[in-house]
């Protein structure tokens, strides 16, 4: 989020809202037999060595391998590449065991013989596909949908139950363009006001999802969409899903310091740094003995908002 006046800096460890975290790639796994250096590893290498010699089968043969090609022992260089370590190690086996039978290796049996590797190593691919497609929408995912007000949207400082006092209001007359974040319940949803922005603080609150009318035209996000269902869960290019858990009520923690000042804007939030409440300067909060991304963030609770959560321990 943008800095206000006097306000909070946007979250800089950890931000779902402002950062986009890095996906690794998924590696395949291949499936190795487990055997004693010495008896399939040099085959393997050296078939592997000369592979390309004769794809006909009359090229070098392998001394301990039957009289076996050594293009056959080698067959993933030829039209199977993708498969090439599952042919190198499932054909060797193949010939180790057959060697050990006194038994002639054949191609054919030998390919049999390594079918469930081969398998194995497509189904991996498959599900390495699949991982990397759920990485490449959870990044492409738009983390600020917009929304015209279908009326006029009454704005809170603080999630509205008994006991939140200084609970000020801001409005969203209808009409006017709003970025739904996530729902609080069936009733509430945490909105920002981006006609505020850089101009007051805060520029974000909740109000009744029943003010909330279709998404309006947009880049990356069709329009005439409604506000999710999803309670508690906001957009995130973190989850695969596009989707990740907002920590509205958070369990308390041991007080370490009571009444502390607070001595400027701050924002409270969750362990995925979404926004669950707002804090005021002048206002007193309880300090716990949590802290995080290296002592940044400290957990406190906010009397006045009648909620734990982290905020900034600069603010204090």
């Amino acid at each position: 989020m943008a800095v206000a006046a006097g306000g909070v800096a946007p979250a800089r460890v950890g931000h779902d809202e402002t950062m986009r975290e890095p996906h690794e790639r998924l590696p395949v796994a291949v499936a190795q037999p487990q055997v004693p250096r010495g008896h399939l590893e040099p085959a393997a290498a050296d078939a592997d060595a000369d592979a390309d010699a004769d794809a006909d089968g009359g090229g070098p043969r392998h001394p301990q391998a039957g009289g076996v090609p050594m293009s056959s022992l080698a067959i993933g260089r030829q039209g199977s590449r993708g498969l090439h370590g599952v042919a190198r190690c499932g054909l060797g086996l193949a010939a180790h065991r057959l060697r050990a039978a006194g038994a002639p290796l054949t191609l054919a049996l030998a390919a049999v013989l390594c079918l469930p590797a081969a398998a194995n190593a497509a189904a991996g691919a498959r599900s390495d596909a699949q991982a990397v497609a759920r990485t490449a929408t959870a990044a492409r995912t738009k983390l600020f949908v917009r929304y015209a007000a279908g009326s006029t949207c009454t704005v809170y400082l603080n999630y509205p139950k008994p006991g939140v006092v200084a609970n000020t209001t801001s409005t969203i007359p209808a009409g006017r363009h709003l970025i739904w974040r996530y729902n609080v319940d069936g009733d509430w949803a945490l909105v920002s006001d981006p006609g505020r922005a850089h101009d007051a603080f805060p520029w974000w609150g909740f109000t009744r999802r029943d003010c909330i009318g279709r998404s309006v035209p947009q880049q990356d996000y069709p329009a005439g969409q409604p506000v999710p269902d999803r309670i508690q869960e906001g957009r995130g290019n973190v989850s695969p899903s596009g989707w990740r858990p907002v920590g509205f009520t958070l369990p308390p923690a041991r007080i370490v310091e009571q009444r502390r000042l607070v001595t400027r804007n701050a924002t409270l939030r969750d362990e995925a740094n979404f926004v669950i409440g707002n804090v005021l300067p002048g206002w007193h909060v309880h300090v716990s003995d949590k802290r995080r991304s290296q002592g940044h963030w400290v957990y406190v609770f906010v009397p006045n908002a009648q909620r734990w959560g982290y905020m900034e321990a600069t603010a204090l």
